[in-house]
């Protein structure tokens, strides 16, 4: 049986080596791994079965991150993969590969030079292919490009007032589902960027 009590903890220097070599795409990140945490949650399986998935977020809303999975688990919203360090090598043609749901990653803004959310530990990408980033009729991840169109109720999809964007809300945090410029339907982030 699963254990559904999430958990919080620092990273392990083994876990630093290996986030380090997959999450850092920048030398001067904003934060450091001392600044971060990995929490490890229960989530349901887009198979139906319950499982153990991770986060790296950062210190300062780990707790209120493992409250908010507890209550996607307990709702039973489906995620297809969670894992902090990806033991999957990167494959655009892969859903399995692509459709991982993360936190933590150091980059720039997509575009830009300014720092994403994700590079402070204070964003979340849910179901990246089921919820993609669309840009002029453009799906990233490109496997996302059957769920642009919003209508559909397929498993893992985001929808505005559902469960997972009420829960999101109820923390403040803002939804790139309803940016004006493109959406960003996986992309949760403590303000709103």
């Amino acid at each position: 049986m699963t254990d559904t009590t999430p958990s919080i903890r620092p990273l392990t220097p083994n876990e630093e080596a290996a986030a380090a070599g997959q999450l850092i795409e920048a030398e001067d990140c904003p934060v450091g791994f001392a600044d971060l945490r990995i929490v490890e949650v229960p989530y349901r399986g887009y198979d139906g079965s319950d499982r153990r998935g991770t986060l790296i977020v950062n210190a300062d809303v780990a707790e209120e991150i493992a409250d908010l999975f507890a209550v996607l688990f307990t709702e039973e919203f489906p995620i297809q993969r969670m894992d902090a360090i990806d033991p999957l090598p990167v494959d655009d043609t892969s859903r399995l590969s692509s459709n991982n749901t993360v936190g933590f990653k150091c980059r720039a803004v997509r575009g830009g030079s300014a720092w994403s959310q994700h590079a402070y530990g204070h964003a979340v990408d849910i179901n990246p292919v089921d919820n993609p980033s669309v840009s002029s009729g453009v799906a990233t991840p490109p496997l996302g490009a059957e769920r642009i169109d919003r209508s559909a109720a397929a498993p893992g999809m985001i929808h505005e007032g559902d469960l997972v964007t009420r829960a999101f809300d109820q923390l403040g945090w803002g939804w790139g589902g309803r940016w004006s410029s493109h959406q960003d339907y996986m992309h949760f982030s403590v303000n709103g960027n």
